[in-house]
């Protein structure tokens, strides 16, 4: 009589319990089947030796396989390429079209205050051309009687006439200009006025007290109209400090 084999099972449920890592999923399902076929081979011969009808494998066994696989199906469906996030393309931020600009710097700012004043003097003699270009062809429709005034001459009425109109395009001529600058340049139109409150509250400190001008030593620009660059509002100061010498050294 053949005795019953030595080899138990525990090793066999050990080797099923303990899987390396470093197998794949193949040769790891391979493994488990292997053990299954051998363990139920063992159990097979020893119901032979002992005359007992064999019974179903192990649930155990069974439940230990199924759950093994279901995790390595899981593992290698997570670790697969296609289920790693493909990552989120980055987007270059776009600059909007009402992005604010640069700060406006001093000497950008009485740059564009010497430009301002151009504007003026040019708006002026467009409109002082167009006014008085208006005059004359309306005063050439009336006839001389009727242009006589207060007793004159109708020639000098016609002269003082034509004069008028073109001093009233003079005065019309900045209201334009400003117009047309601030269209040009409105995005700085509010960094504009506060460096224009500030520019003037430094002249207000620093300029000389026009009661002791006289003809020959005058108020050297007393609203600093002229002051155009760093360098003229130096020079401007320095106005300012030789005319009150000069005062104290006339006095």
């Amino acid at each position: 009589m053949l005795a019953p084999p030595s080899r138990p099972l525990g090793p066999v449920l050990l080797s099923l319990r303990i899987v390396p890592t470093t197998t794949t999923t193949s040769q790891t399902a391979a493994i488990l089947s292997s053990s299954l076929a051998l363990q139920q081979q063992q159990r097979r011969y020893q119901c032979q030796l002992t005359n007992r009808p064999l019974s179903k494998p192990s649930h155990r066994i069974t439940a230990l396989f199924t759950t093994t696989s279901t995790n390595l199906t899981i593992r290698s469906n997570s670790t697969s390429p296609s289920a790693t996030p493909s990552p989120s393309p980055t987007t270059t931020p776009t600059k909007p079209p009402n992005a604010p600009h640069n700060p406006l710097t001093w000497p950008t700012f009485l740059t564009l205050r010497r430009t301002r004043r151009r504007y003026n003097l040019l708006s002026s003699l467009l409109t002082s051309l167009f006014t008085t270009t208006a005059g004359i062809s309306i005063l050439s429709q009336q006839s001389l009687e009727s242009i006589s005034l207060f007793g004159l001459d109708p020639f000098i009425v016609l002269g003082l006439c034509t004069a008028g109109s073109g001093g009233v395009g003079w005065l019309m001529g900045p209201f334009v200009g400003e117009a047309v600058f601030g269209v040009r340049y409105r995005g700085w139109r509010g960094e504009i006025e506060e460096k224009e409150k500030d520019l003037f509250r430094r002249i207000k400190q620093h300029r000389v007290d026009p009661s002791g001008a006289s003809s020959s030593n005058p108020v050297p620009d007393y609203y600093g109209e002229k002051i155009d660059s760093v360098q003229g509002y130096r020079n401007w100061m320095k106005d300012q400090r030789a005319f009150n010498k000069k005062r104290q050294n006339f006095l």
